[in-house]
């Protein structure tokens, strides 16, 4: 990419704007002793000049290393961001006082300077040094191991994101499998009500492995009451209609989307969704799809990597079309949170297996998609409609899925699964609870088998009807009792629980919920009870027109390629013509021949000990780029480390660094000789015996680490200069 560098103009008057103290400590660095009287505009015009100088550029450039390489591309492919932006897009590899002290010595080094935008301090590179800096600019290949280069041994593939758990949330885009899973969720007396909610039963966790075992029951339940398909109601667990059916005619690819949607917002979050639910989950969906392709298929990628493709395409995002953020207003996105989403519904790694699904059956054709059996078993055949799938699993309980992984070559990559339903007297009542008849099951059965049912199953479902007719429990608690039956109301344990008759056969219950009086109907020897779950309970947006879950068609822009620094393979008739040199990929020089030279002319000039420490200390910082440079009318000595047996000097710069909090940075060995170091605000100075012990507190992603180290043991400590530019 061709990074836009601001004009000079804008370079200068950023350096004008400095502080006197702070803009003539940075020309004296410079130019050495600045002569009197003191005019601004010719000092900005004579280092122009003097970084217009090849001698000059040469040198600058042969300073350059790898991680200068890394945040000067940084700063181009993010474009002019602030401190901020680059310590979320290092995340991981540099903490942010790590960050601020390579920052700092860039800026020292006249590559990078900062300007106020939006009221923050932004970064931009040196316009005057173009030529020094495009070879690292156009390079940003660097910042994305494993894109488009192969892997080296210090960056692993990001194999597993996070710790992943045992059972993984696994997506079902198979209309069998997902009736299944919403069949094993309505189950009778699967949950159970604790201080923090509804849970899974643990016999109903032991029994949802035997029948699911690669599927983390309990977050699947959580993602569908995210997404709405299901909702509690007076403790019970309600399908909501018109979403699963809105969510049953998206394509496998935007179920897929929706659903790792849902377990991001689960894992942030948890189950709970809110007003607007539905065009957030739009939102991020859309963002995963284009993150998804971002990735270019291409397989175990560095977390580094990954996380810094979602800070490009997150920054893409903020363009006024789609908002400023996509997943919360306020706060950005969580990478860990993300990532795991996506690796645990097989979207990060793995190929887009959607892409190999094929289109599903309307379900209008009159060939068979299920087959009976005597023990009103039925063997779902994948042709079988989501629709049709999921009106089996109201009154039909799953009995087993069992994957089974295709041996055989071709084009058809998916495992082959088996998936049964059983039909029984619980799942029965469950279907008649919902408001279907036996009929309707019969004509639903029939269509799917194409008339191949057992006969004794229409006898059975019209018995078992019957019987639901019998004995009715309702909201409020009412009891209606048929005529032949209304002798329950007169015995124990039934007839305590009645407030009052309200006509002969139907009674208010004075208990506050139907649980007691199921428990006393089942010791009277009642075994079906009906329940009916009425319209009106489908609370939520049941009454929305249109589909709760809308299309997912989020055009892919031509830069995409671009954004990450790839080169575009589409070229102009016109550009063909005109071949432009492509800056050569930047060599990253040694510079230790360039520090020995200014070392050597050290040597031989009469310094007194501090001036010399001074301009020694700013060879090493890579901040001498001209002879004229070491001259020690420059020096506003200002101890910044102290070494060895120096005790008081270390104790100087503690002291001093402690009352400003400025960061330092600490050399010392461990009982058995290893080199230690950390970098971090000092914090504290404490008296102990005959030695201090300075506190220095270090930021990481996760946390902060305090360290404790005496100063006698301290091989170098060195204290590091805060920006010029007042950040």
């Amino acid at each position: 990419m061709k990074y836009n560098y601001n004009s000079t103009d804008d370079w200068k008057s950023s350096l004008m704007n400095l502080p006197d103290n702070s803009f003539f400590e940075l020309f004296r660095t410079v130019f050495g002793n600045i002569k009197t009287p003191f005019n601004k505009q010719r000092l900005l015009n004579d280092l122009y000049s003097l970084l217009s100088r090849d001698e000059i550029r040469n040198t600058i450039s042969s300073y350059i290393d790898k991680t200068d390489h890394k945040l000067i591309a940084a700063i181009a492919l993010l474009e002019n961001p602030c401190v901020e932006d680059l310590v979320s897009f290092f995340s991981g590899e540099f903490s942010k006082t790590e960050l601020g002290n390579l920052l700092i010595n860039l800026e020292e080094r006249l590559i990078l300077y900062r300007f106020p935008m939006d009221g923050k301090m932004h970064l931009s590179l040196n316009p005057v040094l173009a030529p020094v800096l495009d070879p690292y600019t156009e390079n940003t290949s660097l910042l994305l191991p494993g894109l488009y280069d192969d892997l080296t041994e210090d960056e692993p593939p990001a194999s597993n994101i996070v710790p992943m758990e045992k059972y993984n949330a696994s997506f079902f885009s198979d209309s069998r499998q997902m009736a299944s899973l919403v069949s094993f969720i309505l189950s009778e007396d699967l949950f159970k009500f604790t201080g923090k909610g509804m849970e899974i039963k643990k016999r109903g966790l032991d029994e949802g492995k035997k029948i699911f075992p690669a599927l983390d029951l309990e977050s699947c339940f959580s993602i569908m009451l995210r997404l709405g398909l299901l909702f509690i109601q007076a403790e019970k667990i309600i399908v909501h209609r018109k979403k699963m059916a809105d969510f049953c005619r998206l394509n496998p690819k935007e179920m897929l989307l929706y659903w790792t949607s849902a377990l991001y917002l689960c894992l942030e979050e948890g189950s709970s969704g809110f007003s607007g639910e539905r065009n957030r989950l739009k939102r991020i969906a859309s963002f995963m799809l284009r993150y998804r392709e971002r990735l270019d298929s291409t397989p175990n990628l560095p977390k580094a990597t990954l996380i810094r493709l979602i800070e490009l395409l997150e920054k893409e995002e903020e363009k006024p079309v789609w908002g400023s953020h996509l997943f919360n207003d306020k706060a950005k996105i969580n990478h860990d949170s993300f990532l795991q989403a996506m690796e645990r519904t097989g979207l990060l790694n793995e190929p887009l297996f959607f892409e190999n699904y094929r289109s599903e059956d309307s379900g209008d054709s009159e060939a068979a998609v299920m087959v009976m059996d005597a023990s009103f078993s039925f063997v779902l055949y994948p042709e079988i409609s989501h629709e049709n799938a999921m009106s089996l699993a109201s009154f039909c309980n799953v009995r087993d899925t069992t994957v089974f992984p295709r041996n055989g070559s071709g084009n058809d990559k998916q495992d082959f699964t088996s998936v049964s339903f059983i039909l029984n007297r619980e799942s029965a009542v469950r279907g008649f609870d919902l408001g279907i008849t036996s009929s309707q099951m019969l004509e639903l059965l029939e269509k799917l088998t194409s008339n191949r049912l057992e006969k004794s199953l229409g006898w059975t479902l019209k018995e078992w009807e019957g019987r639901y007719a019998e004995v009715f429990l309702g909201r409020g608690v009412i009891m209606v009792l048929s005529e032949d039956r209304r002798y329950l109301a007169e015995a124990e344990p039934v007839a305590s629980l009645i407030r009052r008759i309200i006509i002969p056969g139907v009674y208010l219950l004075s208990s506050d919920d139907n649980s007691e009086a199921l428990m006393a109907l089942k010791k009277a020897g009642v075994d079906i009870i009906a329940q009916p779950l009425y319209q009106e309970q489908e609370i939520g947006e049941f009454s929305e027109k249109g589909n709760y879950f809308p299309s997912i068609n989020v055009p892919i822009l031509s830069s995409s390629k671009k954004i990450i620094g790839e080169p575009s393979k589409e070229e102009s008739p016109k550009e063909e013509l005109i071949k432009k040199e492509t800056p050569q990929d930047p060599v990253y020089a040694e510079n230790d021949s360039i520090k020995e030279k200014f070392r050597n002319i050290l040597e031989k000039m009469s310094l007194t000990k501090p001036e010399r420490d001074e301009l020694t200390a700013r060879i090493e910082r890579r901040l001498v780029f001209d002879e004229k440079q070491l001259d020690k009318n420059s020096v506003r000595y200002e101890k910044l480390e102290a070494r060895g047996l120096d005790f008081a000097g270390k104790t100087s710069i503690a002291k001093y660094a402690v009352e400003n909090a400025s960061i330092v940075e600490v050399f010392w060995s461990s009982p058995d000789g290893e080199s230690l170091k950390c970098t971090g605000i000092a914090e504290a100075l404490d008296k102990k015996g005959n030695d201090s012990i300075l506190h220095i507190r270090t930021e990481s992603d996760d946390d902060s680490q305090l360290f404790m180290v005496p100063l006698k043991k301290i091989s170098l400590l060195r204290r590091i200069k805060q920006s010029i530019f007042g950040e």
